[in-house]
């Protein structure tokens, strides 16, 4: 069982090692460090995006130092009904709209992030908040890996290599659908 085991774990290694295989985050150059995280609109959705970002919270002095400011809305849409008029399919909405400034007046960027997921319902009305509160986990960790994607490719393009402090805001209302524009 031992030998089978270390085989296993031998073939896994050589496997992820001979293909390539890089985590995402860690192979990006991520040249910044966000210092503070604000809201003009405090709800639960702020305090569960606030613990996910505490990672890229380490103030250093070697990166670009920014200042987040983030809200966030989120709506709940029955999408489908059965013959008695009860919900069958639900979608959720979560959506926002962050600014990127330089030295906390030049702004550089303006960007939209809507989320959503349909899912069908649950006759246990306990399982179903659970699994909604799931769902809003993971669109927030989604706008989350989206920010820090964005916010990777600008700094690397459009922030003059001078440059220390930033201040991101976002601000957010719900629609359906998922969109990612360019203001």
């Amino acid at each position: 069982m031992k030998k089978t085991i270390k085989i296993l774990t031998l073939i896994l290694y050589i496997f992820l090692n001979s293909c390539g295989f890089s985590p995402v985050y860690k192979s990006q150059n991520i040249n910044f460090s966000i210092i503070e995280v604000k809201t003009n609109n405090y709800n639960g959705y702020f305090q569960k995006f606030k613990n996910m970002v505490r990672p890229y919270m380490q103030e250093n002095k070697g990166l670009k130092n920014l200042v987040l400011v983030i809200d966030f809305s989120r709506d709940k849409n029955i999408l489908s009904k059965d013959s008695k008029g009860n919900p069958k399919i639900y979608s959720i909405i979560l959506k926002s709209n962050f600014s990127v400034y330089e030295n906390e007046n030049i702004l550089i960027n303006n960007k939209n992030i809507t989320k959503s997921f349909k899912y069908n319902h649950k006759s246990d009305l306990f399982n179903l908040d659970l699994y909604e509160k799931n769902i809003d986990k993971n669109l927030i960790n989604s706008i989350l890996e989206d920010i820090i994607l964005i916010l990777s490719k600008d700094l690397a393009k459009n922030i003059s290599k001078n440059s220390k402090n930033i201040k991101i805001s976002m601000s957010g209302s719900a629609e359906s659908g998922y969109s990612y524009s360019k203001n």
